[in-house]
């Protein structure tokens, strides 16, 4: 999912009238600012499917059982399971109890009433989980996050004006991102990066 729309840009730009060709260009900008934010931030902010998923897992002095998921949102939660040190096979974990604590910054899905305190020594531990989660719209993108995309694909929009390699033409399709990402921009990223990153 692209995390603003190309009509959008060019209104922020006021550009009142685009033509075709900067129309195509910023179509592919869009997408690939929106592709480079996922990994700028670790996050998984689209709407998406996932089964059996491994992901950073803790568990407290209380035994509380916490695993951080990279994605703003969880919809639905399926199932979990925990591997302990060299166990050949999965413990399962009950999600009947599960809370998900979802923030920007990424979801927090914690087991209560489950006492995981005797495996927490245990040098490794692995968790899998199968959930979908994500923003599924444009409409559930918050508007700071959206402005700051917006911005971003903005400025590189702009920077095709600036000399670049040759292998590097926006109107033939080939997009380069700057390396540079201007500090506003990077700001609001930052509130979005996911906490286990």
């Amino acid at each position: 999912m692209d995390y603003t729309t190309t009509a959008d840009v060019f209104a922020y730009g006021d550009v009142a009238a685009p033509s075709a060709n900067q129309t195509a260009v910023m179509n592919k900008i869009v997408t690939a600012v929106s592709s480079r934010v996922d990994k700028i931030c670790s996050m998984n902010f689209s709407f998406d499917t996932y089964a059996n998923r491994q992901l950073p897992v803790r568990i407290g002095l209380d035994g509380l059982l916490t695993i951080y998921v990279d994605s703003p949102t969880i919809t639905t939660l399926t199932s979990a399971s925990l591997r302990v040190g060299n166990l050949a096979q999965l413990l399962p974990i009950s999600i009947a109890n599960a809370v998900e604590e979802e923030h920007p910054y990424g979801t927090k899905v914690l087991f209560f009433g489950l006492d995981y305190y005797n495996v927490r020594e245990v040098s490794m531990l692995k968790a899998y989980l199968s959930y979908s989660g994500g923003w599924a719209t444009l409409a559930a993108v918050p508007y700071d996050f959206e402005l700051a995309v917006r911005r971003f694909c903005w400025y590189v929009f702009e920077q095709r004006g600036t000399p670049m390699n040759s292998t590097a033409v926006p109107e033939m399709g080939i997009i380069t991102l700057p390396a540079a990402i201007p500090p506003d921009i990077m700001d609001v990223l930052k509130r979005y990066a996911w906490w286990w990153s």
